[in-house]
């Protein structure tokens, strides 16, 4: 995976937290989430990591968090400012979303890139679907070998039979022993329709998404938004439907909207894969974002309505990976003790 970066989404404000959980020791020994997202990263051939941040946390940061991780990988500090040039004339005090944090990476990214936010520990099992993804497409879609899809589901990888909607997740451990071990149990076949599909229409750029099981990812301590995935029958996405104030009830998710939910749902949390040709098309949107909205100081440009835009556009194409996790994260003070104590049990 030559030259593949992990930007690392750090410039949030952390409201609903109390403060700053990107930079937040919760590990035993003091360990930050990032420090066990970053071994886990590495160990599935990321070598260099590009940390979007704000200046007035540029200090901190680099104390307690870049100054580590150089010794270990190339590290690249980049600036998400709420005063950006291109950006609207609206007084802002906070960033301009997760659209935006992306596309301020457009110069330290020079090939296939991965999205994460810091503030979520995603399990090794993330990294090794996401890299092996990013190896086999980009080299496909500029013109060389074909690839296999890299959805771990139970029947999708013998050949050109369709994954389901709600995509299988493996057993919740981080090891790499697991990943194996679907893998070997999935079988090694192609997905022909799939690789026929890239090979024919190279200039939609191949992207992809590491998907989780909504049950899976929410707290007992309050409300949260999930972007809920559809995708076609060979696991395509179709369309992200942001889903808000999802809580738990009795151990099921309920909704302040009154939308049914299972807890099997395919959720998004913020793990994406793109090629270097991502970032073009997101200047795109950026610009008819700011040309609507940039007297707004409260609108953001959110990631996955940039890529929904794309993808209806026809310019883009998203794969869901299923093979990642366990997913846990600090959305809420209260979540604090609980991943404290699963990060307890993983050695970063």
């Amino acid at each position: 995976m030559k030259s593949a970066s992990l930007v690392v989404l750090a410039a949030g404000m952390g409201r609903r937290y109390g403060g700053l959980k990107q930079i937040d020791p919760v590990g035993p020994d003091g360990e930050l989430i990032i420090d066990y997202s970053l071994a886990d990263a590495m160990q599935a051939g990321f070598e260099r990591v590009v940390f979007v941040i704000r200046r007035d946390i540029e200090e901190d940061f680099e104390r307690l968090v870049a100054a580590r991780w150089r010794e270990k990988m190339a590290v690249e500090l980049v600036f998400q400012d709420v005063t950006d040039a291109s950006a609207g004339t609206a007084v802002r005090t906070k960033p301009w979303g997760t659209g935006h944090a992306v596309l301020v990476c457009a110069q330290a990214v020079n090939g296939p890139f991965a999205v994460i936010n810091a503030d979520d520990y995603y399990g090794a099992n993330s990294y090794m679907v996401m890299a092996e993804f990013m190896q086999k497409v980009s080299i496909s879609h500029y013109g060389q070998t074909p690839p296999r899809p890299c959805v771990a589901g139970e029947s999708d990888w013998r050949g050109t039979h369709a994954v389901t909607a709600t995509l299988p997740l493996l057993p919740r451990q981080s090891s790499h022993k697991c990943y194996a071990a679907a893998r070997k149990a999935a079988g090694d076949g192609i997905h022909k329709d799939h690789c026929r599909q890239m090979a024919d229409d190279t200039d939609v750029l191949p992207c992809a998404l590491v998907g989780f099981k909504l049950g899976e990812t929410l707290t007992p301590h309050g409300a949260v938004a999930r972007g809920i995935c559809r995708t076609d029958s060979s696991g395509i996405l179709l369309g992200i439907e942001e889903c808000t104030g999802i809580r738990l009830h009795a151990g099921l998710p309920k909704t302040d909207t009154g939308i049914e939910l299972t807890g099997d749902e395919c959720v998004s949390m913020n793990a994406w894969g793109f090629p270097s040709g991502i970032m073009p098309l997101l200047r795109e949107e950026w610009e008819a974002f700011i040309a609507k909205h940039g007297r707004d100081a409260e609108a953001e440009f959110y990631l996955p309505a940039a890529i929904d835009s794309l993808m209806r556009k026809g310019k883009l194409s998203v794969r869901v990976l299923a093979g990642g996790g366990p997913w846990f994260g600090v959305t809420h003070r209260a979540d604090r003790d609980e991943v404290a104590r699963r990060l307890a049990e993983i050695r970063p």
